[in-house]
């Protein structure tokens, strides 16, 4: 009853438009108070902060969260989406599959899926929607190609999954490379098909050497993944210890594409602190409201339940 009462105030709260970390907090510590009163609701309030933020493991979302935004003001995803653009060539929905693969190639070194969907949204959308591009599929591909950074190393869901999971961070991560290929390229494929169905035009033919030169947009990524990636798979470095060296490509990326000023820096270091923030702010809510369940043993009730059900069915 405690737990049904403490699930509808938090639906209430978040329905009022009070921030999802604080309706959860603000629900818990009303359970918390009703179970155990005021001495329970401070034991916890007192512990938990650090422990439930103060992971090593979890050091690796704000750095990874650094690099996503140093590479996004190095500019380089520009010079990533035009290269792609040339390289796919004459074909239907080339702009789109350009697009999909520039979301491919952030995701790869970024981890944010928000970082990702924004950046696609300024340098492409406009850009297909000027070819001709119908709008659903101009504004679909930028949305689903976003949402590959939460698949693609380094995703910074696969490390909430890995330290909730109690799982190797960097085996996480790995594990997300081949899934996140297919993704891909079903999205591209995908893309094509609405191309020859008549959503999308033909992209401008490009000679061969516009293309090889093309290539050279591809190197800045593919350097950062290697960096980055590539450490943890030949188990040179950490999850955490790879996403500090990503930070530090992504600020040789910012001085070789001479981008690197005091704005941009701040810009993106203000940028990383507020995502941080807001991300392990999630980690402590959900803690809290965690403590709170265990103590109304709802978790065992649950599990007793359904084992019930199952007992009923084979009967």
């Amino acid at each position: 009853m405690i737990a049904i009462t403490i699930s509808v105030v938090l639906l209430i709260l978040i329905l009022i438009k009070v921030p999802i970390p604080f309706a959860i907090l603000g629900a818990a510590g009303i359970g918390l108070l009703w179970v155990g009163g005021s001495e329970n609701l401070i034991g916890v309030f007192e512990v938990i902060p650090m422990s439930s933020v103060g992971s090593n493991s979890l050091a690796a979302i704000p750095l990874f969260i650094l690099m996503a935004h140093l590479v996004l003001k190095s500019g380089v995803l520009d010079t990533l989406f035009n290269s792609a653009s040339t390289l796919i060539g004459r074909i239907r929905g080339g702009t789109g599959i350009a697009a999909v693969l520039a979301g491919a190639g952030f995701a790869a070194v970024s981890g944010s899926s928000t970082a990702a969907a924004a950046t696609l949204a300024h340098t492409s959308t406009g850009t297909m929607l000027k070819q001709g591009y119908s709008p659903r599929l101009a504004s679909g591909t930028v949305a689903s190609a976003g949402t590959l950074a939460a698949m693609i190393p380094p995703s910074i869901l696969l490390v909430f999954y890995a330290i909730t999971a109690e799982t190797s961070v960097g085996k996480t991560l790995l594990a997300g490379v081949i899934p996140g290929i297919l993704m891909s390229l079903g999205l591209a494929i995908t893309v094509w098909v609405m191309g020859l169905r008549g959503h999308a035009p033909a992209t401008e033919r490009t000679p061969w050497m516009a293309k090889l030169t093309a290539l050279k947009g591809l190197l800045p990524i593919a350097f950062l993944f290697a960096v980055v990636v590539g450490t943890v798979f030949l188990g040179i470095a950490t999850a955490t210890e790879a996403a500090a060296l990503g930070c530090l490509g992504g600020l040789f990326l910012m001085v070789s594409m001479k981008t690197m000023t005091w704005s941009n820096l701040k810009s993106a270091v203000v940028g990383s602190v507020s995502s941080s923030a807001m991300i392990l702010s999630f980690v402590f809510a959900a803690h809290v409201f965690g403590i709170f369940l265990t103590q109304t043993q709802v978790a065992p009730t649950v599990v007793e339940y359904v084992q019930g059900l199952a007992s009923s069915f084979h009967d």
